[in-house]
């Protein structure tokens, strides 16, 4: 039985795919487009200054030892500085909720780590050259929140690029210090502390959506500075611990062995909001459209969406895309009234499933931290992993936890207790997208 990370201080390794050594890099880089956004302010400063974007990169590795790298295989889970994030977890969650579980447990939470090897060289593809997947997390979620997740798709042969947001929404950033060359901090922001320039001041909703298109835009910032940096090594970026000279080294490994072209996004929670948000609108003011072919939301958060959702130009082929749901979010009526209708939309080429068993956290790293074991978090996760790599494989439809069932368009069952009826880790598919329905299938759920 696995172990918690509490007990262990490292989570379980996530390599499913054939490559079983993950590579993890942090990237900060200043964006191609800098903007800022004057109003709303946070301590006399623009809260959406786009000075600056940041993400870690998953990768299979090659973990042999080199003139210039010799990590050990496994990387710290929080971030640094740490006591910043544990205070603004505190923040995020309260001081008289779950935040005192964090400060409690901050010294042991420090410890924690995930297995992968700090800025290993990049293994060269099994065949063709890898694709990238652009990650985006959800509210008080960081660039490693979901190694787990990541760490699993990149052992499939991807790229993975996590962003870590800069719009308030993680409970710590560190942003790129001022001119005094002092770190400065931004912890989760709540709305109450924010200060407006105008007198009408906006609703939570309206500041989610400025969140929102912040996140988009830095969705669209870290994919321009990977290629950046594949193209150059002098790029305005740098590699968390490496000097430049040994940041050109490890670029080399990546060189020719990146397909550019064949870009998935996925996001959990506010993280799968921005994700449809992306690919159901047009890129913002002065960007190029991204060449995403996949996307994949996982418990996607529509609120921050505006409604109705500026929608791309019909004509455009908008890329497959999949949702997962945990149940908590397809029992909430009406938020999965509106995802159930947005799936349904003949231009959407979206499929829509439901994992039973789990909750709102269940894609991400928490639920192994349960002193009691993570084997359950470890099996929905393997479900999880399942439909997003079938469905990345453009397999979805081949995956024996979809074969031979039929969507029920959101007529599922309930048991006597009001919830969603089945077995943990069942899949209950809602939505099929037209391009990969088939009709000779049986009613099975």
């Amino acid at each position: 039985m696995p172990i918690s990370p509490l007990l262990s201080f490292c989570f379980p390794r996530s390599a499913p795919g054939p490559h079983k050594s993950i590579g993890y890099a942090h990237i900060r880089a200043t964006p191609s487009i800098p903007s800022t956004l004057p109003s709303p302010t946070l301590d006399g400063r623009a809260l959406f200054d786009m000075e600056e974007v940041s993400y870690a990169v998953y990768y299979p590795a090659n973990p042999g030892r080199g003139s210039w790298w010799g990590g050990e295989g496994k990387v710290g889970w929080f971030p640094e500085p740490i006591g910043a994030f544990v205070a603004g977890y505190e923040r995020f969650l309260g001081k008289q909720g779950l935040g005192w579980i964090f400060r409690g447990l901050q010294v042991g939470i420090g410890h924690l780590k995930f297995p992968a090897y700090l800025n290993a060289p990049l293994v060269a593809p099994l065949s063709q050259k890898y694709p990238i997947v652009i990650f985006s997390h959800g509210l008080a979620g960081t660039r490693n929140t979901y190694s787990q997740y990541c760490s699993a798709i990149a052992s499939q042969g991807y790229i993975v690029l996590a962003v870590e947001h800069r719009d308030g929404s993680a409970p710590a950033v560190v942003l790129k210090p001022g001119e005094s060359g002092e770190e400065r901090i931004l912890s989760y922001v709540k709305y109450p502390d924010l200060e407006w320039k105008d007198e009408t001041q906006p609703s939570l909703e309206q500041f989610r959506t400025l969140q929102l298109d912040y996140r988009v835009k830095e969705i669209y910032e870290t994919y321009l500075s990977f290629l950046d940096m594949l193209g150059s090594s002098k790029g305005e970026s740098s590699v968390s611990g490496l000097s430049q000279e040994k940041k050109v080294e490890w670029l080399e490994s990546f060189r020719d062995t990146v397909n550019i072209d064949d870009l998935s996004l996925a996001g959990h929670s506010f993280g799968g909001g921005a994700v449809l948000h992306v690919v159901q609108t047009p890129p913002p003011e002065s960007y190029s459209k991204l060449p995403v072919i996949r996307a994949i939301a996982l418990d996607p958060w529509l609120e921050p969406l505006p409604t109705p959702t500026a929608m791309s130009d019909p004509k455009d082929n908008l890329p497959s895309t999949l949702v997962i749901n945990a149940p908590g979010f397809t029992e909430w009526s009406t938020h999965f009234n509106r995802l159930l209708e947005l799936c349904q939309a003949k231009e959407s080429n979206a499929n829509l499933v439901t994992v039973l068993g789990g909750n709102h956290q269940s894609f991400s790293d928490f639920p192994l931290l349960n002193p009691t074991g993570p084997g359950s978090a470890i099996e929905l996760l393997n479900v999880i992993h399942e439909l997003t790599n079938s469905f990345l494989l453009d397999k979805f439809t081949e995956s024996p936890l979809i074969i031979d069932k039929v969507p029920d368009r959101g007529e599922f069952q309930r048991g006597k207790d009001g919830h969603m009826a089945g077995k943990r880790g069942q899949v209950i598919l809602h939505v099929l997208s037209e391009s990969q329905s088939h009709n000779d299938v049986a009613p099975v759920n």
